[in-house]
């Protein structure tokens, strides 16, 4: 479900949404992915540090809690200023759950069966990417800020749910 969530904000969506709202140049919007990118990489770094103070689940939860809460925040104040100060502290944490939920589910698979069971999982996660850019093309015609809003959603509901089941378990 998380996966259909981050199909409707790739890249080329959240691109045509500072392009339509704010009628920013593809070279401004490549300088904020440039932005983006590199806080990226820098959170990812960072995330196996964090996953050693609180835990797998919880780097992957209060990481993306936040994420997503910052990818709600985005459309809201109508400024191109504001909105890409949210989209950049959406980058500090969004791919931090990314190295936690590897080992997570690499500890739950058994040696022998990780490579099939990493191929099936990430299979799942892409396919259910595949209908977000034709959905948020159906929403972006009649209310383009419900891309964000929508996607934060499935995304928080996500988040709240694996937290409830996984919670207890300690790696």
């Amino acid at each position: 479900v998380d996966s259909l969530g981050g199909g409707l904000v790739n890249t080329a969506i959240i691109t045509l949404w500072f392009k339509v709202v704010y009628g920013i140049s593809l070279s401004g919007a490549g300088l904020i992915f440039i932005i983006v990118n590199v806080v990226t990489a820098i959170s990812v770094i960072l995330s196996g540090r964090l996953s050693k103070g609180i835990g797998l689940v919880r780097t992957m939860v209060y990481t993306h809690l936040f994420s997503n809460v910052m990818l709600f925040l985005v459309p809201i104040f109508h400024s191109l200023v504001i909105s890409e100060i949210f989209l950049f502290l959406r980058q500090t944490t969004s791919q931090m759950d990314v190295p936690a939920r590897d080992s997570l589910v690499n500890t739950m698979i058994p040696k022998d069966a990780r490579i099939a069971g990493n191929s099936v999982f990430l299979g799942v996660r892409n396919g259910l990417q595949i209908p977000g850019p034709g959905l948020a093309g159906l929403l972006f015609e009649v209310f383009p800020e419900g891309v964000f809003f929508s996607a934060a959603l499935i995304k928080i509901a996500y988040d709240i749910a694996f937290f409830a089941r996984y919670r207890t378990f300690r790696v």
